[in-house]
């Protein structure tokens, strides 16, 4: 679920953060209710199955780097109804190994 709309402001990727083994019961309200108080929130979302259920983790991604060091610092390993969770930054690797086979194919094709 998308807070911000702006593209622009959703690509530097430096405030993604995953949080794993979230209750089945929270979704993305939930979500972006639990963690606003940390920063502003660019998108949250829990990610579901094809029946609208949700598998366990989701991704929030604040407009700030520095609010996304501060939820991991302060949030992985608690405990939020009745499960300990584990919050991580993300890094969207897909993205990460293009950019550098683009790079290498530049380099490659140069000789």
């Amino acid at each position: 679920m998308w807070y911000e709309r702006d593209p622009t402001l959703r690509r530097t990727g430096g405030g993604n953060t995953i949080i794993k083994n979230l209750d089945l019961t929270i979704g993305s309200k939930d979500l972006f209710q639990t963690f606003s108080a940390f920063g502003k929130i660019l998108s949250a979302k829990v990610a579901t199955l094809e029946d609208g259920s949700s598998k366990g983790y989701g991704f929030i991604h604040f407009e700030r780097t520095e609010c996304a060091k501060t939820i991991i610092d302060k949030m992985n390993g608690e405990t939020i109804k009745g499960k300990e969770i584990i919050v991580e930054h993300f890094f969207d690797m897909v993205r990460i190994l293009v950019s550098i086979y683009i790079c290498h194919f530049h380099t490659i094709a140069e000789m």
